[in-house]
């Protein structure tokens, strides 16, 4: 398997890859507003039955984070395209920001996921990024549990960040 930069040529067969996943667990999230105070907490929460979440990725976006030429690394294996990871380039932060990263379903549990992460976070360091933030919602257990296992720390969430209203969930991995 070859991590590599994407070529356009690749685009249409990330696209074409199966996103959806299942999930038996969320982060559940309870705020309390007392006065001045504001308290949130996340909780890992089991539910009552596996679920498989459908995230169609958004190919006009992906498409413009391919054009601004930074980091949309593919694993190619033998001229197939097993997933990709997309992070953008946020400068006034020195921040890598990943916004998807998808596995075909045939290819999960590999080690895929990983290396293109690891592969995402050698390229911030090689171009002095100081930070690797990975977004991704409550209910998409499988990927916090790869960003935590690969050392990212939970720093924060934004309730207005998805259009469809769930809240992003923000993790991150200092380079420097």
């Amino acid at each position: 398997m070859e991590i590599r930069l994407a070529r356009a040529a690749d685009l249409d067969e990330c696209f074409a890859l199966d996103s959806s996943y299942e999930t038996e667990f969320v982060w559940q999230v309870q705020t309390h507003i007392e006065g001045e105070r504001v308290e949130s907490s996340f909780q890992r929460t089991r539910l009552p039955r596996p679920v498989t979440v459908h995230t169609p990725p958004d190919a006009r976006m992906l498409r413009l984070d391919w054009d601004r030429q930074e980091c949309f690394l593919v694993a190619d294996h033998a001229a197939q395209i097993l997933g990709y990871v997309d992070m953008t380039v946020r400068e006034s932060q020195q921040a890598g920001w990943i916004s998807n990263i998808v596995v075909g379903r045939a290819f999960r549990r590999h080690g895929i996921g990983k290396t293109l992460v690891r592969s995402a976070r050698m390229w911030a360091e090689q171009v002095d990024l100081r930070v690797v933030i990975g977004e991704t919602q409550p209910k998409n257990y499988p990927l916090i549990h790869l960003y935590q296992q690969m050392g990212f720390r939970f720093c924060g969430y934004n309730e207005q960040h998805y259009i469809n209203e769930d809240i992003a969930l923000l993790f991150s991995n200092r380079i420097r």
